[in-house]
């Protein structure tokens, strides 16, 4: 049965805190079942010299965009995954979809022939660079939960501080609590600090269904584990440090690359489904948003805490009042 959970409508968090590391931090301590209500500036209480923290440095690109059929309706596409500099996997929207063999329009003499439609996603291929198209009328991919359009605010706040590699259509929403000053506070008391790169998809939306269950798989994406990151990996747990990844995006990367007791550097995908059951391998603590009922983030904190444990969270954090979901508050897990 897919995880669930009632939400009351105002604690969905339309917009970020006004600060980055103002956002509220649940603390959970795994070990004990104990709740700590702090903030997301006084992680370097809760860290120790030799941990690493894992950051997903993925650059969010702007994926939404609108345009219309030959016909002259509207369609509103999101970018799902690139394939290459003219072909890409989008999201449809439109009151009666296109087909394979029809071209959508957009503004500046853009277009996009369909080539192929599997379920809602479709294959298309512009007549221009993708990477031009989206930046002369792609938005910010804001999730659709927060029922507005994106807004310049959205242009900073929906990307990390430490983006460097564009490719995602999502970000990784843990990651936004971050600033340069914490990061420097966090290595001035010895905390190491490194970076994966996993592109979000746009699939990271989807709630669970009877297939992914039944086979065991998520959507694809593609991450990069560099030798850096596998060094630091390797050195905090010869140290006895813990291995502490932000965002489930890390863990999904690290945990694909794991592979006979080490992580090995490599350019992959993953499609892993990690729920309830999983031995996790790779990590020691995960900070994480709070997320969506029936979701695969979901299932991967109920597979790192327990589904009874997740649930007395959950329903803690509605009671106290925390922010849900992108632009929410979190919960560190150790």
């Amino acid at each position: 049965m897919p995880i669930q959970f009632e939400l009351p409508q105002s604690q969905i968090a339309t917009y970020p805190a006004p600060e980055r590391t103002q956002a509220r931090m649940l603390c959970l301590d795994r070990t004990h079942h104990t709740y700590q209500d702090q903030h997301v500036y006084d992680l370097p209480n809760c860290l120790k010299p030799n941990d690493c923290l894992i950051l997903n440095n993925t650059q969010v690109i702007p994926a939404q965009f609108k345009g219309r059929k030959a016909t002259g309706g509207h369609i509103h596409c999101q970018v799902d995954q690139i394939h290459d500099d003219h072909q890409a996997t989008l999201f449809i929207k439109s009151s009666h979809a296109p087909q394979p063999g029809d071209t959508v329009y957009f503004d500046q003499d853009l277009s996009a022939a369909i080539l192929s439609k599997k379920g809602p996603r479709f294959t298309v291929r512009f007549n221009q660079p993708i990477q031009s198209v989206l930046n002369c009328i792609g938005q910010p991919p804001i999730p659709p939960y927060l029922k507005r359009t994106a807004e310049p605010i959205d242009i900073e706040r929906y990307q990390t501080c430490f983006a460097k590699h564009p490719g995602a259509v999502a970000a990784p929403t843990a990651g936004l609590h971050f600033d340069t000053a914490l990061l420097s506070t966090l290595n001035n008391q010895g905390v190491r600090i490194a970076e994966l790169t996993l592109h979000v998809g746009a699939g990271t939306f989807e709630p669970i269904n009877d297939t992914h269950l039944q086979s065991g798989r998520l959507h694809t994406e593609s991450f990069e584990i560099a030798p850096e990151l596998a060094q630091a990996w390797h050195e905090t747990k010869s140290a006895g440090g813990r291995v502490i990844t932000v965002d489930t995006t890390c863990v999904r990367a690290l945990e694909s690359a794991y592979a006979s007791g080490q992580i090995q550097p490599q350019t992959s995908e993953t499609d892993c489904f990690i729920r309830p059951g999983y031995a996790f391998k790779a990590i020691d603590g995960l900070l994480t948003n709070f997320h969506l009922p029936g979701s695969s983030l979901l299932y991967l904190v109920a597979a790192f805490i327990g589904t009874p444990q997740l649930e007395k969270t959950y329903q803690y954090a509605i009671q106290s009042g925390y922010r849900f979901y992108s632009y929410g508050d979190c919960m560190l897990m150790l």
